[in-house]
């Protein structure tokens, strides 16, 4: 069954399929056999659980992950630091998290950039001069004791 279109998509709804994808890719260690929406992933950024679907739409309406493989007139110019973290759920004004560009990049490669190359209707290109048409932010999600 296809998936809905990123925008119709739910963050419950987009963490299950990324769990699926990934489980199905045996990549357990990122997604293990049991976890669901409510506790993936493992992984926190400034204090709350890393917010997943909104790195996946913020990167993807900026064009999608700069690849090598792509012509240099087509690779997105994304500043991970100003772009995209202040789109996540993660972000406050008074973060000190230092290297969460680096950190982003990092996540986005190990969780997100195949599943990318499995959605490539998820990705926009904005036209030169123009603002990515962004998603809303979702609420932070407080880390708890995860299992």
């Amino acid at each position: 069954m296809a998936r809905k279109p990123l925008e119709e998509l739910t963050e419950d709804e987009f963490l299950a399929d990324l769990i699926s994808f990934l489980q199905a890719k045996g990549r357990f260690k990122l997604a293990p056999e049991g976890c669901d929406p409510e506790s993936f992933p493992r992984r926190t950024l400034n204090g709350s659980k890393l917010d997943l679907f909104g790195l996946y739409r913020a990167v993807c309406v900026r064009g999608g992950f700069p690849r090598s493989d792509r012509k240099k007139a087509d690779a997105p110019k994304l500043n991970w630091t100003r772009d995209v973290f202040t789109r996540l759920a993660n972000h406050t004004d008074v973060h000190k998290a230092t290297s969460v560009g680096h950190d982003l990049i990092t996540h986005y490669q190990n969780y997100l950039a195949e599943y990318e190359d499995e959605h490539p209707e998820d990705v926009s290109v904005p036209e030169a001069g123009d603002e990515p048409v962004e998603f809303e932010r979702c609420e932070p999600k407080q880390v708890g004791k995860l299992p």
